[in-house]
């Protein structure tokens, strides 16, 4: 079901036929992210890569866009932890059209220095304008106090000094090493053949990288050490951002499954534990989930919510109180069996096209994943019992080391915060939700 990769030269390719709608999809991952951005240089992978949307020698940004769109074609790119990625998708009798932009842009980009700059003020424009995202700034500084100082605490859009440091030189090095001398992964999806695919755009890719270099080995992050609360001060906020965690197991840990349906159990539906307790019966926060994120080592573990200001520090303490029931009685059979029931069925939606499944195929490399991770996944939940999930809840969930990120207005709760969390002797920190 899920595709296998192929070797093809030095490319790793992936590709299944789908004929029903005359469309191609295209992805193409560099191996590379921002984890390989050098210290203090935060941003610079996602800057490079957007110096690919800036035109080719040949065509300005304008014309490359319109002669995309003038084909029935869409193009992207991202940047993200462990790679970047060029993806997009093109009606099929357009196909060679399309890859011969997509070999113009990989080939024979511009790479002006104007453009350098103008993307950097676009994207120092974006750091300011992200301040008022009150989620997400609460939960970029989980990710900062949780990860302290490791690559996965960095924001892949960078800090606006950092990326206000980053030269034009730095950017085309960068460009080099991620377009010529790292790994590149190939997937294609919809209606075309794999020989059209092997002879065009994968033979270009294969001949783009020596693979000379490889992408350094992150180390696992360390676990945080006692209960740690950063009040992220914004002013006037009538509702709070909360976001608590620790460290997640990897997907290479015997007890990653386990986990799984435990955090599904507790916090990963509208209808689980969390979210009834939270919302339903306490009418704290519209909200209540968990999360368990999956990266090449352990990512986090998190809980979010979002009450109002007056609610706060009694969300919290309750949300403690529910993680310390947690470890120590784990979950009930009923529980358990709505979790494991959710994950079996929820899967057969992430497997229902076929550029869904060349994303997971690739998701398998670019995250080194076990091999046949998606193709094994509902038979490894199914191979799950309670007394694993339960063992699990008192080895994993920990909180008495965790993390907490508290967006709101510290003079008006943050007093109280300190008192109903007292018990657990936190290290409170204040800063300012325009810190960068």
């Amino acid at each position: 079901m899920i595709p296998r990769e192929e070797k093809f030269g030095k490319l790793s390719l992936f590709f299944e036929e789908e004929t029903l709608v005359p469309v191609v999809y295209i992805y193409i991952d560099f191996l590379r992210g921002s984890e390989c951005d050098p210290a203090g240089k935060s941003g610079l992978s996602r800057l490079a890569i957007k110096m690919l949307k800036m035109g080719t020698k040949r065509l300005s940004r304008e014309q490359l866009n319109r002669s995309i769109e003038s084909i029935g074609g869409d193009l992207d790119f991202s940047a993200n932890h462990h790679y970047i990625s060029v993806f997009g998708h093109v009606i099929s009798e357009n196909f060679n059209d399309f890859v011969s932009l997509l070999k113009e842009i990989l080939t024979e980009s511009a790479f002006r220095k104007d453009d350098f700059e103008k993307i950097k003020r676009e994207t120092i424009s974006e750091i300011i304008d992200s301040r008022q995202d009150d989620q997400g700034v609460a939960y970029r500084n989980f990710r900062e106090m949780l990860f302290n100082g490791h690559p996965y605490g960095r924001r892949n859009i960078g800090r606006r000094c950092e990326v206000e440091s980053i030269t034009y030189e730095e950017m085309l090095s960068w460009c080099d090493a991620m377009l010529h001398r790292g790994k590149i992964a190939l997937g294609c999806a919809g209606d075309v053949k794999k020989g059209l695919i092997e002879n065009s755009l994968a033979l270009c890719l294969d001949s783009l990288s020596t693979m000379e270099m490889e992408a350094p080995r992150i180390l696992p992050p360390q676990k945080p050490s006692g209960v740690k609360i950063r009040l992220v001060n914004k002013p006037e906020r009538v509702q709070s951002q909360i976001y608590m965690g620790h460290l997640a197991p990897a997907t290479k840990q015997n007890h990653y499954f386990p986990a799984v349906v435990l955090n599904t159990a507790f916090g990963g539906t509208f209808t689980a534990r969390l979210c009834n307790e939270i919302r339903k019966k306490r009418g704290m926060s519209y909200g209540a989930y968990s999360r368990i994120l999956r990266a090449r080592t352990n990512d986090a573990f998190y809980l979010w919510t979002f009450p109002s200001a007056e609610e706060t520090a009694s969300c919290l303490r309750i949300q403690m109180e529910m993680l310390r029931e947690l470890k120590e009685k784990g979950i009930t059979s009923e529980e358990f069996d709505f979790a494991v029931g959710h994950l079996l069925n929820h899967y057969l939606f992430a497997i229902e096209t076929s550029p869904m499944r060349i994303a997971l195929a690739m998701n398998e490399l670019s995250y080194e994943l076990p091999s046949g991770f998606f193709e094994n996944y509902r038979d490894n939940v199914k191979k799950v019992t309670i007394q694993q999930v339960n063992e699990t809840a008192k080895s994993f969930i920990d909180p008495e080391n965790i993390c907490i990120s508290v967006l709101c207005t510290v003079d008006k709760i943050g007093k109280e915060i300190e008192r109903e969390l007292k018990e657990f002797s936190p290290v409170i920190e204040v800063v300012s939700y325009d810190e960068d």
